[in-house]
């Protein structure tokens, strides 16, 4: 048996939730909608918001119609008809709405995973746990960021977003995202574990950045430990425990970016054989 908890809460005085969490069917999915920087123009009538739930939504259709179809084709599939959704927006901007996308998949006796971008998949298989995330685009960031500094007016108008960074995007040699181009999803991360017997998973979560910054920023969990208050107390749990810790690092004055964000997590635990 396979039992699928998850949260979701945008990030305090935020007026609207940038993340997104669905299930339909077998499939579970955990998406991060890319905040727009003041002053930089989208090309796109339409936010962050409203593209991660359309997203979201589109997953869930492509995956109705072919529940065996390849996740990377789904994803393909599903940004191709979001942007069909809104064909009067200028979408060659590298600022046009934009998703991180963590998806896992139960199938035929396996599990299917696939991320794209800065979300985090957690596994924990015969008591060993690991992290995975596609760290291309935190490998610009932190290039731009020991760049001369001659940008920090720019930084700071920004409020946090780091310049530059656009010129990455969906390109060989920088990073990929879920935006108006399906070919991104065929650089994602993908991969597949047995769902019974010998290597298969007891637990599984999918993480937004927001959520899992407990361990790679605020450092309050362990990823063992995140999965435990994941299964035992809750997704919910987790993001308040992020919430404190966000409130006693800005209070300190040790903000980097954001003071806060939208955070969402799922957890799969397994308790039988699917």
């Amino acid at each position: 048996m396979i039992e699928v908890r998850s949260a979701t809460a945008a990030a305090p005085g935020r007026p609207e939730n940038e993340d997104a969490v669905f299930q339909v069917g077998n499939l579970v999915g955990v998406l991060d909608g890319v905040t727009q920087a003041d002053g930089v123009d989208s090309g796109c009538i339409h936010g962050a918001a409203w593209y991660v739930r359309r997203l979201a939504r589109r997953l869930a259709e492509q995956h109705s119609a072919d529940p065996a179809k390849p996740l990377k084709e789904i994803l393909a599939e599903a940004i191709s008809a979001v942007r069909d959704d809104h064909p009067d927006c200028d979408l060659t901007a590298p600022t046009t709405p934009a998703a991180t996308v963590c998806l896992v998949r139960v199938d035929a006796g396996r599990f299917d995973y696939l991320v794209l971008c800065d979300v985090t998949l957690v596994l924990e298989v015969e008591g060993e746990v690991q992290a995975i995330t596609d760290d291309r685009f935190e490998q610009i960031i932190t290039r731009l960021r020991r760049a001369p500094a001659d940008s920090d007016d720019a930084f700071a108008a920004n409020r946090g977003y780091t310049p530059g960074k656009w010129d990455f995007t969906n390109r060989d040699g920088g990073y990929w995202i879920a935006a108006a181009e399906p070919a991104a999803a065929a650089h994602a991360i993908t991969g597949s574990l047995p769902a019974h017997g010998d290597g298969s998973p007891s637990r599984i979560a999918l993480l937004t950045d927001g959520a899992a910054c407990a361990v790679d920023s605020l450092g309050i969990l362990t990823w063992p430990a995140l999965l435990k208050v994941l299964s035992d107390e809750g997704p919910s749990e987790l993001i308040r425990q992020v919430r404190e810790a966000e409130r006693r690092r800005n209070a300190a004055g040790r903000v980097v970016g954001k003071p806060h964000d939208d955070a969402t997590a799922a957890v799969l635990v397994i308790t039988e054989e699917p």
